[in-house]
C-alpha cells in the first residue's frame, strides 16, 4: 500500500531468499545482549518464513536464556494479532506443511531450510510465539509489520559460564604422547 512499486518486484522467493540472512542477524543480536537487555526484531512484512519462521528457531536455540515478553501493557492502543503458531510454506507453486514434505531434489539445493517450516505444536507452545504481534495494514491503516521482543534472562551470563566448564570437564583429555621406544627400552627394568 505505501510502496506500490515493491508489487512488481515481489515474489514468492522474496521470503524464502533473506530467510538465512535474517535468522542469522537475529541470533547474533541475542548474542550481544546483556542480562535483562531487550531486543526488538521487526519486520515490514507479513510472511511467516521471515517472521514467525526466524523468531520461532532462534527462541529454539536460545530458551534456556531468553525468552519472548508481552508488549500489550507497553502499547495497548496499537491494534494487532498474535503471531502466528503454525504455517506452511510455499515453493514451485506448492504449499509445504514440513521440510520433509519438499521433492528431495529441492532439499538437496540447500536454497529450501528446515527452519523455514513450522516447529511441531509441542516445540512451539512454550516459546511465547503468542506475544509476538502481526499489525495488519487495514487495522490502523499502516503497513503491514511483524514486531517480537526479546529478553535476555538475568542470570543467564552465569548460567551459560557453567554450561561452558561443564563442557569443558566433560571432553576427552588428549592422550599423553607415546614414549619414544628408546626411552621406553632404557627404563624397562634389566631382565624383562
Amino acid at each position: 500500500r505505501k510502496a506500490p512499486d515493491l508489487w512488481r518486484r515481489w515474489g514468492v522467493n522474496l521470503g524464502t531468499g533473506v530467510h538465512r540472512l535474517q535468522l542469522n542477524l537475529l541470533m547474533r543480536g541475542l548474542s550481544l545482549l546483556k542480562d535483562g537487555g531487550r531486543l526488538v526484531y521487526s519486520t515490514c512484512s507479513m510472511n511467516p518464513v521471515e517472521d514467525e519462521a526466524v523468531v520461532a528457531h532462534a527462541a529454539m536455540r536460545v530458551a534456556a536464556t531468553h525468552r519472548i515478553v508481552s508488549t500489550a501493557e507497553m502499547i495497548p492502543q496499537l491494534q494487532r494479532r498474535p503471531g502466528l503458531q503454525s504455517w506452511r510454506v510455499r515453493h514451485g507453486g506448492n504449499w509445504y506443511e514440513k521440510f520433509e514434505d519438499l521433492p528431495a531434489e529441492v532439499r538437496a539445493q540447500g536454497k529450501m531450510l528446515p527452519t523455514m517450516f513450522s516447529p511441531t505444536a509441542e516445540e512451539i507452545a512454550p516459546l511465547g510465539l503468542e506475544h509476538a504481534m502481526r499489525v495488519l495494514p487495514h487495522m490502523q491503516d499502516t503497513g503491514g509489520f511483524f514486531i517480537c521482543v526479546f529478553e535476555r534472562l538475568r542470570g543467564a551470563e552465569a548460567e551459560e559460564a557453567k554450561e561452558a566448564e561443564r563442557a569443558k570437564a566433560v571432553e576427552p583429555k588428549e592422550p599423553a604422547a607415546a614414549e619414544p621406544a628408546e626411552e621406553s627400552a632404557a627404563k624397562k627394568p634389566v631382565g624383562e
